[in-house]
């Protein structure tokens, strides 16, 4: 079994980031291109809609390439909202966009398939345990 952690830490410089929304650039592990996340707000919602969006669209390069097609232009958009009290997901949807030099019907398939397999989605729809580790408090007032 893999393991992937993800770390969230402060940028210590103190600077205040621009009121509006941002989006962040990385490499894709797979294709070498890049590829941008944006979101309007740093919240916990935020990312796991970034998630879900986030794995659905490794999974089209992966799946892709496992096939010999070659997408030009992907795009996933995840969103949904949050109630009650314990907080709890209200739903989430997400909107896959996908072109490339493929006949349609091997697109169509394409998106079929990662939708039955993606990590992230399934994951959710069946339930992971989420434990807190011990914590780590330290104080900066002596």
């Amino acid at each position: 079994m893999e393991s992937y952690e993800a770390t969230v830490e402060t940028a210590d410089d103190g600077t205040r980031a621009d009121p509006e929304g941002f989006a962040v650039e990385f490499r894709n592990a797979r294709t070498g291109q890049r590829q941008r996340f944006s979101f309007d707000q740093f919240t916990g919602g935020h990312l796991l809609h970034l998630a879900v969006a986030g794995c659905v669209y490794n999974d089209l390069y992966r799946e892709a390439a496992a096939r010999g097609l070659t997408l030009t232009h992907v795009s996933v958009s995840a969103d949904g909202g949050f109630a009650g009290e314990p907080c709890a997901s209200s739903g989430i949807t997400y909107r896959i966009h996908v072109e490339g030099a493929a006949p349609r019907h091997a697109l169509q398939q394409l998106v079929a398939h990662v939708q039955e397999i993606a990590e992230v989605p399934s994951a959710l729809r069946v339930g992971a345990d989420v434990r807190p580790l011990p914590p780590v408090v330290v104080s900066t007032e002596g």
